[in-house]
Protein backbone atom coordinates (compact mmCIF):
# COMPACT_ATOMS: atom_id res chain seq x y z
CA UNK A 1 0.00 0.00 0.00
CA UNK A 2 1.31 3.49 -1.18
CA UNK A 3 2.20 5.78 1.57
CA UNK A 4 -0.17 8.66 -0.05
CA UNK A 5 -3.25 6.37 0.51
CA UNK A 6 -2.74 5.62 4.24
CA UNK A 7 -2.13 9.34 4.92
CA UNK A 8 -5.44 9.79 3.12
CA UNK A 9 -7.31 6.89 5.16
CA UNK A 10 -5.74 8.26 8.34
CA UNK A 11 -7.12 11.67 7.81
CA UNK A 12 -3.19 13.07 8.78
CA UNK A 13 -2.60 16.58 8.86
CA UNK A 14 -1.00 17.81 5.88
CA UNK A 15 2.55 18.57 7.78
CA UNK A 16 2.56 15.20 8.97
CA UNK A 17 4.07 11.86 7.21
CA UNK A 18 3.77 8.25 7.86
CA UNK A 19 7.26 8.09 8.00
CA UNK A 20 7.03 10.19 11.00
CA UNK A 21 3.83 8.02 12.02
CA UNK A 22 6.00 4.68 11.66
CA UNK A 23 9.61 6.51 12.80
CA UNK A 24 6.76 7.68 16.62
CA UNK A 25 7.95 11.16 15.98
CA UNK A 26 3.93 11.01 15.64
CA UNK A 27 1.85 9.99 17.36
CA UNK A 28 -1.90 9.64 15.94
CA UNK A 29 -5.21 9.91 17.54
CA UNK A 30 -7.78 7.53 18.10
CA UNK A 31 -9.53 8.87 15.26
CA UNK A 32 -6.40 8.34 13.00
CA UNK A 33 -5.72 4.89 14.29
CA UNK A 34 -9.48 4.02 13.32
CA UNK A 35 -8.72 4.80 9.54
CA UNK A 36 -5.60 3.11 9.43
CA UNK A 37 -6.99 0.09 10.95
CA UNK A 38 -10.02 0.01 8.38
CA UNK A 39 -8.00 0.39 5.36
CA UNK A 40 -4.82 -2.36 6.73
CA UNK A 41 -7.87 -4.90 8.34
CA UNK A 42 -6.13 -4.69 11.21
CA UNK A 43 -7.57 -4.42 14.59
CA UNK A 44 -6.64 -1.14 16.57
CA UNK A 45 -5.41 -2.97 19.64
CA UNK A 46 -3.09 -4.25 17.51
CA UNK A 47 -1.69 -0.91 15.90
CA UNK A 48 -1.44 0.03 19.56
CA UNK A 49 0.50 -2.75 20.42
CA UNK A 50 -2.04 -3.61 22.85
CA UNK A 51 -2.52 -6.72 21.19
CA UNK A 52 0.23 -8.53 19.97
CA UNK A 53 -0.12 -9.76 16.25
CA UNK A 54 0.07 -13.56 17.84
CA UNK A 55 -2.79 -12.85 19.51
CA UNK A 56 -5.44 -12.37 16.42
CA UNK A 57 -5.08 -15.20 13.74
CA UNK A 58 -6.68 -12.73 10.56
CA UNK A 59 -3.24 -10.35 11.48
CA UNK A 60 -0.62 -13.41 12.14
CA UNK A 61 -1.98 -15.16 8.46
CA UNK A 62 -1.61 -12.05 6.53
CA UNK A 63 1.87 -11.08 8.29
CA UNK A 64 2.51 -15.11 7.42
CA UNK A 65 3.67 -15.56 11.06
CA UNK A 66 1.73 -18.76 11.76
CA UNK A 67 3.51 -21.61 11.46
CA UNK A 68 2.62 -24.44 8.51
CA UNK A 69 0.35 -21.84 7.12
CA UNK A 70 1.46 -22.14 3.83
CA UNK A 71 -0.43 -26.17 3.69
CA UNK A 72 -2.68 -25.49 6.18
CA UNK A 73 -3.78 -21.77 4.69
CA UNK A 74 -7.56 -23.24 4.18
CA UNK A 75 -8.48 -24.84 7.37
CA UNK A 76 -6.41 -21.83 9.29
CA UNK A 77 -8.45 -19.25 6.91
CA UNK A 78 -11.82 -21.17 7.74
CA UNK A 79 -10.76 -21.34 11.93
CA UNK A 80 -10.46 -17.29 11.56
CA UNK A 81 -13.40 -17.09 9.86
CA UNK A 82 -15.50 -19.56 12.84
CA UNK A 83 -13.60 -16.64 15.46
CA UNK A 84 -15.44 -13.86 13.37
CA UNK A 85 -18.16 -15.69 13.09
CA UNK A 86 -18.44 -16.34 16.87
CA UNK A 87 -17.95 -12.71 17.68
CA UNK A 88 -20.74 -11.48 15.24
CA UNK A 89 -23.19 -14.02 16.58
CA UNK A 90 -22.01 -13.18 20.33
CA UNK A 91 -22.26 -9.46 19.32
CA UNK A 92 -26.53 -10.31 18.65
CA UNK A 93 -27.01 -13.32 21.20
CA UNK A 94 -24.81 -12.51 23.96
CA UNK A 95 -21.72 -15.03 25.13
CA UNK A 96 -23.14 -18.19 25.11
CA UNK A 97 -23.54 -20.75 27.99
CA UNK A 98 -20.42 -23.26 28.27
CA UNK A 99 -22.02 -25.91 30.39
CA UNK A 100 -18.70 -27.55 31.53
CA UNK A 101 -16.46 -24.40 31.47
CA UNK A 102 -17.40 -23.94 35.69
CA UNK A 103 -16.99 -27.31 36.26
CA UNK A 104 -13.35 -27.77 34.26
CA UNK A 105 -12.01 -24.48 35.60
CA UNK A 106 -12.46 -26.75 39.10
CA UNK A 107 -10.15 -29.82 38.19
CA UNK A 108 -6.48 -29.14 40.02
CA UNK A 109 -4.20 -29.71 36.96
CA UNK A 110 -1.52 -32.16 37.27
CA UNK A 111 2.23 -29.97 36.65
CA UNK A 112 3.88 -33.25 36.83
CA UNK A 113 7.39 -33.13 35.23
CA UNK A 114 6.76 -36.68 34.15
CA UNK A 115 4.35 -35.75 31.21
CA UNK A 116 2.24 -38.81 30.76
CA UNK A 117 1.82 -39.16 34.61
CA UNK A 118 0.70 -35.44 34.19
CA UNK A 119 -2.32 -36.72 31.64
CA UNK A 120 -3.25 -39.27 33.40
CA UNK A 121 -4.17 -37.79 36.44
CA UNK A 122 -5.38 -35.28 34.90
CA UNK A 123 -7.93 -37.08 32.79
CA UNK A 124 -8.87 -38.88 36.12
CA UNK A 125 -9.42 -35.96 37.75
CA UNK A 126 -11.51 -34.79 34.76
CA UNK A 127 -13.45 -37.93 35.20
CA UNK A 128 -14.25 -37.63 38.42
CA UNK A 129 -15.70 -33.98 38.70
CA UNK A 130 -17.85 -35.18 35.67
CA UNK A 131 -19.27 -37.79 37.51
CA UNK A 132 -18.12 -40.27 34.55
CA UNK A 133 -15.97 -42.66 37.58
CA UNK A 134 -13.76 -45.52 35.94
CA UNK A 135 -16.12 -47.15 33.77
CA UNK A 136 -18.64 -45.01 32.05
CA UNK A 137 -17.80 -43.92 28.37
CA UNK A 138 -17.81 -40.60 27.28
CA UNK A 139 -20.54 -40.69 24.69
CA UNK A 140 -20.59 -37.64 22.57
CA UNK A 141 -16.80 -35.71 22.32
CA UNK A 142 -17.78 -33.23 20.31
CA UNK A 143 -20.22 -32.23 22.61
CA UNK A 144 -17.62 -32.59 25.47
CA UNK A 145 -15.32 -29.89 23.80
CA UNK A 146 -18.43 -27.29 22.97
CA UNK A 147 -19.71 -27.63 26.12
CA UNK A 148 -16.19 -26.11 27.32
CA UNK A 149 -17.16 -23.12 25.09
CA UNK A 150 -14.59 -24.16 22.01
CA UNK A 151 -16.33 -24.49 18.75
CA UNK A 152 -15.60 -27.72 16.78
CA UNK A 153 -15.06 -28.43 12.93
CA UNK A 154 -14.30 -31.37 10.79
CA UNK A 155 -13.00 -30.49 7.39
CA UNK A 156 -10.14 -32.14 5.25
CA UNK A 157 -6.72 -31.03 6.49
CA UNK A 158 -3.45 -31.75 4.85
CA UNK A 159 -2.06 -35.90 5.65
CA UNK A 160 -0.97 -37.09 8.13
CA UNK A 161 -2.61 -33.79 10.18
CA UNK A 162 -5.14 -35.08 12.46
CA UNK A 163 -6.10 -31.88 14.23
CA UNK A 164 -5.73 -28.08 14.60
CA UNK A 165 -6.01 -26.33 18.17
CA UNK A 166 -6.63 -22.05 17.48
CA UNK A 167 -5.82 -20.07 20.01
CA UNK A 168 -6.85 -16.32 19.57
CA UNK A 169 -6.68 -13.14 21.93
CA UNK A 170 -8.91 -10.42 20.03
CA UNK A 171 -11.55 -10.61 22.47
CA UNK A 172 -9.45 -10.23 25.37
CA UNK A 173 -9.67 -13.46 26.88
CA UNK A 174 -8.40 -16.51 24.95
CA UNK A 175 -10.74 -18.18 22.59
CA UNK A 176 -9.97 -21.81 21.09
CA UNK A 177 -11.26 -23.31 17.73
CA UNK A 178 -10.49 -26.95 17.32
CA UNK A 179 -10.38 -28.68 13.82
CA UNK A 180 -10.31 -32.28 13.04
CA UNK A 181 -9.40 -34.16 10.30
CA UNK A 182 -12.54 -35.44 8.45
CA UNK A 183 -10.49 -38.25 6.55
CA UNK A 184 -10.01 -39.74 10.09
CA UNK A 185 -12.33 -42.62 11.38
CA UNK A 186 -14.13 -41.67 13.88
CA UNK A 187 -12.58 -43.33 16.95
CA UNK A 188 -9.16 -41.28 16.06
CA UNK A 189 -11.44 -37.91 15.54
CA UNK A 190 -12.99 -38.72 19.35
CA UNK A 191 -8.79 -39.19 20.20
CA UNK A 192 -7.88 -35.93 18.85
CA UNK A 193 -10.77 -34.32 20.61
CA UNK A 194 -9.60 -35.49 23.88
CA UNK A 195 -6.11 -34.35 22.92
CA UNK A 196 -7.03 -30.99 21.76
CA UNK A 197 -9.07 -30.80 25.21
CA UNK A 198 -5.86 -30.92 27.06
CA UNK A 199 -4.23 -28.23 25.16
CA UNK A 200 -7.09 -25.95 26.52
CA UNK A 201 -7.53 -26.98 29.73
CA UNK A 202 -3.94 -26.22 30.61
CA UNK A 203 -4.23 -23.33 28.07
CA UNK A 204 -1.38 -24.42 26.28
CA UNK A 205 0.10 -20.83 24.59
CA UNK A 206 1.00 -21.93 20.70
CA UNK A 207 -1.17 -19.96 18.77
CA UNK A 208 -1.34 -22.66 16.26
CA UNK A 209 -0.88 -26.79 17.50
CA UNK A 210 -1.21 -28.99 15.02
CA UNK A 211 -1.47 -32.35 15.84
CA UNK A 212 0.19 -34.60 13.84
CA UNK A 213 0.31 -38.16 13.07
CA UNK A 214 4.35 -38.45 14.56
CA UNK A 215 5.50 -39.11 18.11
CA UNK A 216 5.46 -36.38 20.69
CA UNK A 217 8.33 -34.53 21.37
CA UNK A 218 7.30 -31.56 24.00
CA UNK A 219 5.68 -31.92 27.71
CA UNK A 220 2.30 -30.42 26.74
CA UNK A 221 1.88 -32.95 23.61
CA UNK A 222 3.38 -36.43 26.07
CA UNK A 223 0.49 -34.88 28.54
CA UNK A 224 -2.05 -34.23 26.00
CA UNK A 225 -1.81 -37.87 24.33
CA UNK A 226 -1.27 -39.14 27.73
CA UNK A 227 -4.70 -37.19 29.00
CA UNK A 228 -6.52 -38.32 25.67
CA UNK A 229 -5.96 -42.23 26.16
CA UNK A 230 -7.04 -42.19 30.19
CA UNK A 231 -9.85 -39.23 29.59
CA UNK A 232 -11.43 -41.61 26.56
CA UNK A 233 -10.32 -45.13 28.34
CA UNK A 234 -9.73 -45.50 32.23
CA UNK A 235 -7.13 -47.70 33.62
CA UNK A 236 -9.69 -49.59 35.77
CA UNK A 237 -11.63 -50.35 33.07
CA UNK A 238 -8.73 -51.88 31.05
CA UNK A 239 -7.59 -53.97 34.25
CA UNK A 240 -11.21 -55.06 34.74
CA UNK A 241 -11.31 -56.28 30.68
CA UNK A 242 -8.31 -58.12 31.39
CA UNK A 243 -9.66 -59.97 35.09
CA UNK A 244 -12.70 -61.01 32.97
CA UNK A 245 -11.33 -62.54 29.80
CA UNK A 246 -12.15 -65.48 28.15
CA UNK A 247 -9.21 -68.13 27.86
CA UNK A 248 -7.89 -69.24 24.43
CA UNK A 249 -5.64 -68.73 21.89
CA UNK A 250 -7.04 -65.73 20.49
CA UNK A 251 -8.59 -64.49 23.91
CA UNK A 252 -7.91 -60.75 23.34
CA UNK A 253 -9.88 -59.71 20.70
CA UNK A 254 -13.44 -60.06 21.58
CA UNK A 255 -11.82 -58.38 25.01
CA UNK A 256 -10.09 -55.54 22.80
CA UNK A 257 -13.19 -55.31 20.53
CA UNK A 258 -15.21 -54.59 23.31
CA UNK A 259 -12.96 -52.15 24.83
CA UNK A 260 -12.65 -50.21 21.29
CA UNK A 261 -16.50 -50.69 20.84
CA UNK A 262 -17.82 -49.20 24.84
CA UNK A 263 -15.13 -46.19 24.73
CA UNK A 264 -14.87 -45.51 21.61
CA UNK A 265 -11.21 -45.52 21.22
CA UNK A 266 -9.14 -47.18 18.29
CA UNK A 267 -7.81 -50.16 17.95
CA UNK A 268 -3.67 -48.96 18.77
CA UNK A 269 -4.76 -47.10 21.53
CA UNK A 270 -6.36 -50.15 22.66
CA UNK A 271 -3.52 -52.16 22.18
CA UNK A 272 -1.59 -50.13 24.24
CA UNK A 273 -3.53 -49.74 26.78
CA UNK A 274 -3.79 -53.49 27.27
CA UNK A 275 0.17 -53.81 27.06
CA UNK A 276 0.80 -50.87 29.53
CA UNK A 277 -2.50 -51.09 32.11
CA UNK A 278 -2.99 -54.72 31.55
CA UNK A 279 0.25 -55.96 31.26
CA UNK A 280 -0.62 -57.92 28.16
CA UNK A 281 2.22 -59.33 26.71
CA UNK A 282 3.13 -57.81 23.30
CA UNK A 283 3.10 -60.80 21.19
CA UNK A 284 -0.71 -62.40 22.42
CA UNK A 285 -1.79 -58.91 20.82
CA UNK A 286 -0.89 -60.14 17.87
CA UNK A 287 -4.09 -61.82 16.23
CA UNK A 288 -5.79 -58.02 17.45
CA UNK A 289 -2.88 -55.80 15.88
CA UNK A 290 -3.25 -57.95 12.61
CA UNK A 291 -7.35 -59.01 12.19
CA UNK A 292 -9.60 -57.44 9.82
CA UNK A 293 -11.82 -54.73 12.42
CA UNK A 294 -15.15 -56.63 11.09
CA UNK A 295 -13.40 -59.50 11.86
CA UNK A 296 -12.32 -58.44 15.62
CA UNK A 297 -16.02 -56.87 16.14
CA UNK A 298 -17.32 -60.18 14.96
CA UNK A 299 -15.66 -61.92 17.92
CA UNK A 300 -17.61 -59.68 20.25
CA UNK A 301 -20.87 -59.87 17.79
CA UNK A 302 -20.55 -56.09 17.51
CA UNK A 303 -19.92 -55.60 13.88
CA UNK A 304 -23.46 -53.90 13.12
CA UNK A 305 -22.96 -51.40 15.98
CA UNK A 306 -19.72 -50.57 14.46
CA UNK A 307 -20.67 -50.40 10.88
CA UNK A 308 -23.04 -47.63 11.92
CA UNK A 309 -20.72 -45.20 14.47
CA UNK A 310 -18.49 -45.57 10.73
CA UNK A 311 -21.11 -44.64 8.47
CA UNK A 312 -20.63 -40.76 9.00
CA UNK A 313 -17.14 -40.79 10.13
CA UNK A 314 -15.33 -39.35 6.80
CA UNK A 315 -18.42 -36.38 6.14
CA UNK A 316 -17.40 -32.87 6.80
CA UNK A 317 -19.71 -31.07 9.77
CA UNK A 318 -19.63 -27.50 10.89
CA UNK A 319 -19.61 -26.54 15.25
CA UNK A 320 -22.94 -28.04 15.93
CA UNK A 321 -22.73 -25.23 18.98
CA UNK A 322 -22.21 -22.26 16.30
CA UNK A 323 -24.89 -23.65 13.88
CA UNK A 324 -27.57 -23.71 16.38
CA UNK A 325 -26.19 -20.05 17.63
CA UNK A 326 -26.24 -18.76 13.52
CA UNK A 327 -29.57 -20.63 12.85
CA UNK A 328 -31.64 -18.43 15.70
CA UNK A 329 -29.43 -15.13 14.36
CA UNK A 330 -30.47 -15.87 10.98
CA UNK A 331 -34.26 -16.40 12.17
CA UNK A 332 -34.19 -12.81 13.91
CA UNK A 333 -32.91 -11.50 10.25
CA UNK A 334 -29.55 -10.27 12.12
CA UNK A 335 -27.01 -12.64 9.64
CA UNK A 336 -27.41 -14.41 6.16
CA UNK A 337 -28.21 -17.54 4.92
CA UNK A 338 -24.38 -17.71 3.29
CA UNK A 339 -23.25 -16.99 6.61
CA UNK A 340 -25.04 -20.44 8.05
CA UNK A 341 -24.12 -22.06 5.21
CA UNK A 342 -20.16 -21.60 5.66
CA UNK A 343 -20.83 -22.97 9.33
CA UNK A 344 -22.76 -25.79 8.31
CA UNK A 345 -20.20 -26.89 5.68
CA UNK A 346 -22.91 -26.42 2.82
CA UNK A 347 -23.62 -24.77 0.03
CA UNK A 348 -26.46 -21.65 0.97
CA UNK A 349 -29.21 -23.39 -0.83
CA UNK A 350 -28.77 -26.89 1.45
CA UNK A 351 -28.49 -24.23 4.03
CA UNK A 352 -31.75 -22.40 3.64
CA UNK A 353 -33.33 -25.47 3.14
CA UNK A 354 -31.74 -27.26 6.44
CA UNK A 355 -32.86 -23.66 7.97
CA UNK A 356 -36.43 -23.78 6.66
CA UNK A 357 -37.53 -27.51 7.74
CA UNK A 358 -36.08 -26.66 10.82
CA UNK A 359 -38.96 -23.62 11.24
CA UNK A 360 -36.36 -20.98 11.17
CA UNK A 361 -37.33 -18.12 8.89
CA UNK A 362 -35.40 -14.89 8.61
CA UNK A 363 -37.62 -12.05 9.82
CA UNK A 364 -37.09 -8.23 8.38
Amino acid sequence: MAAEQLSAAMLLPEDVTVEQVLDGSYEPSVSELLGAAEVLEVPVAVLTGKLPTSGHLGVSLRLGRVKGSDALSGPLAYANRLLDYRALIDSWLGVAVAPLREQLARVKLSHDPFGKKAGMVTADRVRAILGLGDYEPIVDMVEMVESFGIPVASLPLPTNVHGLNVRDLRSGDANRVVLVSSADVWSKQRYTLAHELCHALYDDKDQVIIDRAEDPVALPEYRAEAFARHLLLPTRAVKRAVREAPTGLRRWQPVAASLMAGFGVSRDATVIALQEDGRVPSEELDPVRFARIEDLMSTAGLVDWWREFSESEHVESGSPMLVARAAQAYGHGWIRADLVADLMRADVETAERELAAAGWQPHS
